[in-house]
């Protein structure tokens, strides 16, 4: 792929756009109001001015005000929002600026040209489109008349098919010490002879694009061919593997799963992937409203690396910490799929589970 192809197609995949008009006026004005609806919405959002060739950034300013503007100071009162003024050398460097930019915002509005082709929303009426172009895949068009929440829906619709066309991946946990079952768990059999391991990646292929091993530790003959990615230096337990995932490919959303949850089901993970949405940099699911997540089986955006790499330097090794944070949606697990979040630590946690389930224990215990 040529640096040109290259360079559209990241753009495209951005959750940036940009806002154009004939009348500079109006998409001032216009682009004021659009990003008070869509923060007021609960989107983290950025608006980022490029100054025109020679004029300095510090002369020209996207909106009134300081680089935050309080919601008190805005119309609709909603939520307030950022606002960068920005210098490039070049377009390659604008590229890597808004891609820093869209790991740490749902969205990013872009005022002014900073020479890449970005994803792009042009103010309209119906009368001056009759001599112009039509949409295309990195142009869509709405007309002002029909107010900022009807621009905000397109291009929150836009947002969500840019989203969604992030790959998931999914990361299963081995390795552990196992000091309280006093064997490897993922190892461990259900009827038939497969293990707990083969079994959690069947559940997981038809749902993700790719599924990775984080930890050391046998596997089944079946399994080799599966990449293995060995834990973060300097840490352990889950934080290590979770982090060491997204270090390896941080362009994809993450399916975490342990390896001792034998009851794993399709429609548990169907219903948990389903739960994502625009916003949402993780989903880690509780089992009661008033009750610990379950962050062993949860979904993390590309985002959740910045929130991991601050648990790292905080000296905490516990994932579930990341849920107190704004962007993290915990929705209750629907009763239906309660078991599918069940771990396995004890000895007479699996002969329970072998009874449950008409398993012999001796044959189970075996692998």
């Amino acid at each position: 792929m040529s640096d040109g192809a290259h360079r559209i197609s990241a753009c495209r995949r951005l959750p940036v756009f940009r806002l154009i008009s004939t009348n500079a006026a109006i998409a001032q004005d216009f682009g004021r109001s659009l990003a008070g609806e869509i923060a007021g919405r609960g989107l983290r959002l950025l608006v980022v001015r490029f100054p025109a060739a020679g004029v300095p950034a510090t002369a020209v300013a996207p909106f009134p005000g300081d680089t935050a503007i309080p919601a008190a100071d805005r119309p609709d009162g909603g939520e307030s929002f950022s606002v960068s003024h920005l210098e490039v050398v070049d377009a390659g460097h604008a590229l890597s600026l808004l891609t820093d930019l869209a790991l740490h915002h749902d969205l990013v509005l872009v005022d002014g040209d900073c020479g890449l082709p970005l994803n792009t929303v042009r103010l309209a009426t119906t009368a001056a489109l009759e001599t112009d172009e039509g949409d295309t895949a990195d142009l869509r068009t709405v007309d002002p008349r029909q107010g900022t929440a009807a621009c905000a829906d397109l291009l929150l619709s836009w947002l969500d098919e840019i989203w969604r066309a992030v790959p998931v991946w999914a990361c299963v946990l081995i390795g552990g010490r196992s000091s309280r079952m006093g064997r490897p768990k993922h190892l461990l059999e259900k009827a038939g002879g497969r293990t707990w391991l083969e079994d959690t990646v069947d559940v997981l292929r038809p749902h993700v694009e790719r599924v990775v091993l984080a930890g050391r530790g046998e596997i089944p003959s079946s399994l080799q061919d599966l990449t293995r990615i060995a834990d973060a230096p300097g840490l352990v337990g889950p934080l290590s593997g979770i982090l060491a995932a997204m270090r390896w490919q941080p362009d994809v959303t993450w399916l975490l799963v342990a390896c001792d949850m034998p009851s794993l089901t399709s429609s548990a993970l169907h219903w948990l992937l389903e739960e994502r949405r625009p916003g949402r940099w993780a989903v880690i699911p509780r089992r009661k409203a008033d009750i610990y997540v379950e962050p062993l089986f949860a979904c993390y955006d590309r985002r959740c690396r910045t929130l991991f790499e601050e648990l790292r330097l905080s000296g905490s090794l516990r994932i579930g910490m990341i849920a107190h944070k704004i962007d993290v949606y915990h929705p209750v697990i629907p009763e239906p799929f309660l078991h599918a979040w069940d771990n396995i630590n004890t000895p007479s946690e699996f002969e329970q589970y072998c009874d449950d389930c008409g398993i012999n224990r001796e044959q189970a215990g075996e692998g």
